[in-house]
């Protein structure tokens, strides 16, 4: 496989590879949705893992929409993007 070419088919990589992307993107996703509720409530601010899923959902919907289903992707929450008050 030629390093300089963008991937476009996961399955190119091989099994072992695949699934340490796959484990990634599910401690990526899992931090976006579920963890990002759990750390602003210790902050005072409002905010549920239900409605974080919900968004999410309705964001990657769009996005597919957008795209025409043409871009595999899911929206969870831009975490760095927000400014939590006390967080360094």
């Amino acid at each position: 496989m030629n390093h300089s070419e963008p991937i476009r088919n996961a399955r190119g990589l091989g099994i072992p590879k695949m699934l340490i992307l796959g484990l990634q993107h599910m401690f990526a996703m899992f931090g976006a949705t579920v963890l990002v509720p759990i750390l602003v409530q210790s902050y005072g601010l409002p905010l549920s893992i239900q409605t974080t899923l919900l968004f999410a959902g309705i964001g990657t919907l769009f996005f597919h929409v957008c795209t025409k289903l043409k871009v595999p992707a899911f929206w969870a929450l831009p975490l760095p993007t927000w400014g939590i008050p006390g967080g360094g």
